[in-house]
């Protein structure tokens, strides 16, 4: 067991992709080679879709990460059957600074910003501190980032829009492909829960508050 500010150092490195520093790092700290491969590979493994696809990259790993491998492949199946697998970039190498989360991390990206536009993830554990514990994903988008890009873009001042309108049914993939396919006609939208009803808006209907909105 590495300690904290060891393993913080060592999280450095990973972040900075650098697998010789990680093997090195390792080496000093007394962590046996065949147990130092796996953290120091994970320098690597940065891609399109497919990345987390490849099971010969895992197979040394532990179980606890092989089930978190699994989950973050059926997140990006869904994505991939909702038309953005080309827009889907997989980086394993990005671990500083997440312990807020206990899941997927994930950034948003935009063609003329040059940095990320936004950020979130899951966070099982976050509201158990204000007494309210339940799984949760959430993101923030900085605003003044998204007034950057559209100026940037050129976009035209648009007047309000109509109340939002549910998607609902299907698998998530089909849910989320539903959507880009409203949004391209710029109708405002509400994705309820995966699998359930509750928490997603009709035109006309209040919203009932729910994690993830």
């Amino acid at each position: 067991m590495l300690a904290p500010r060891t393993l913080e150092s060592l999280r450095e490195r990973v972040d900075a992709e650098d697998r010789r520093g990680v093997a090195a790092f390792l080496a000093a700290a007394g962590v046996l080679a065949g147990d130092a491969d796996p953290p120091a590979r994970l320098t690597t493994l940065a891609g399109d879709a497919s990345v987390p696809a490849d099971p010969r990259a895992w197979s040394d790993f532990t179980p606890a990460t092989r089930a978190a491998i699994d989950e973050l492949m059926q997140i990006v199946d869904a994505l991939v059957a909702a038309g953005l697998g080309k827009h889907v970039t997989v980086d394993l190498s990005e671990v500083k600074g997440l312990d807020y989360y206990t899941s997927l991390g994930f950034r948003a990206y935009a063609h003329g910003l040059g940095f990320e536009l936004g950020s979130g993830g899951r966070y099982d554990t976050l509201l158990s501190r204000f007494h309210q514990p339940m799984p949760a994903v959430g993101f923030a988008l900085g605003l003044d980032r998204l007034d950057l890009l559209l100026q940037r873009q050129g976009a035209p001042v648009t007047p309000p829009r109509p109340t939002p309108t549910s998607v609902e049914g299907g698998t998530l993939g089909e849910q989320i492909a539903q959507a880009r396919h409203l949004r391209a006609k710029d109708t405002r939208l509400r994705l309820g829960p995966h699998g359930t009803t509750g928490g997603s808006v009709s035109a006309g209907q209040p919203a009932e508050p729910h994690a993830g909105e």
